[in-house]
């Protein structure tokens, strides 16, 4: 078949539905939707089942709750579409979309091809995405996945690419498990290896920002427990770097290790604002990640970041605001 989507489900009853019909309205013939039930507690479960009932091209399999990373790695193992499409369950794809994409990406045999996205709050997006087609888009050159990181703002979050199945197989590469942030750890060592990747100008995907989410919880526990996360794609990048430097352009190099020096970066933001910037500098130093390079340029323009970045690599300064912010937050 064509296209195999992963879609992991963990408690997502209320955005499941739309999630699901936004595959079967691609008006795709030849796929299938392997729904992974990664050990949901609300009715998710029964929604993924009442699919499958209805629908042959999807299936269902249920596990204990292991995160998504094992979850998307199961749909790996379990695929067998030449392409494969990473698809959230809290998110949705635009109306018949996709197969302008598939069709290119056979058409020109490609490893990976990659394609537009629009983000924002379910409500909007809903509406949004209704309107908007995608007839007669263009595409870019074939390139190799050093000429595309080089040459394009590329994003690490794994649903912004259809990718061939054998070519994924080929790297032996999966997601990190227990991690957060596992995307960072995955796509760009899949983007630097191709040898085929094309640009669809297609907006495919819709985002749901979700406040509740992992990457917007409030609560601190969780967020303290992800700040080793952000340390573990810092390393993971700082490592593959130098692991892979030889084959990388000068812009390759810069957008690489700017990528892996905005997981500092940020990951050391969160920690200000949890008051426990001394934690994480700690953790950075003894994975030799700090002090930490300039987020890449061309990325994050202006006096703006610099000055962040400055404030962050003397230890002192940023331990002070930290503890500030610990005092101050008990009063908000």
């Amino acid at each position: 078949m064509d296209l195999s989507l992963i879609i992991p489900v963990y408690n997502v009853e209320r955005y499941l539905p739309m999630c699901l019909e936004s595959v079967v309205q691609q008006g795709l013939e030849d796929y299938e939707a392997i729904l992974v039930d990664d050990g949901s507690t609300d009715g998710s479960s029964k929604i993924c089942d009442e699919y499958a009932a209805r629908y042959p091209q999807f299936r269902v399999i249920h596990q204990e709750n292991q995160g998504v990373a094992l979850a998307r790695n199961r749909g790996i193992s379990e695929a067998r579409g030449e392409y494969i499409l990473f698809l959230d369950s809290d998110d949705f794809l635009v109306p018949e979309s996709i197969g302008q994409v598939l069709a290119n990406a056979l058409q020109h045999d490609v490893d990976i091809a990659c394609f537009g996205s629009i983000s924002g709050e379910w409500e909007e997006l809903t509406a949004r995405s209704a309107s908007l087609e995608n007839k007669h888009c263009g595409s870019s050159r074939v390139m190799n996945g050093d000429e595309y990181i080089a040459t394009h703002n590329f994003l690490a979050t794994v649903w912004w690419y259809i990718i061939k199945r054998e070519y994924l197989q080929s790297l032996n590469l999966l997601f990190p498990q227990g991690r957060r942030l596992e995307d960072g750890c995955f796509t760009p060592f899949v983007l630097l290896h191709a040898k085929r990747i094309i640009h669809i100008d297609a907006i495919v995907y819709c985002y749901v920002r979700q406040y509740g989410s992992i990457m917007h919880n409030k609560d601190r526990q969780r967020n303290f427990e992800m700040l080793s996360d952000y340390a573990f794609a810092a390393k993971t990048l700082s490592d593959g770097y130098e692991r892979n430097r030889g084959r990388m352009s000068a812009q390759t190099s810069g957008r690489w290790m700017g990528l892996a020096n905005s997981y500092s970066f940020f990951g050391l933001l969160k920690a200000l604002r949890l008051g426990e910037a001394k934690y994480m500098i700690k953790h950075l130093k003894s994975q030799k990640l700090y002090p930490f390079e300039m987020l890449y340029e061309v990325d994050y323009p202006g006096k703006k970041w610099k000055l962040l970045h400055w404030l962050m690599n003397h230890e002192r300064i940023w331990r002070a605001f930290s503890l500030l912010f610990k005092i101050i937050r008990p009063f908000r």
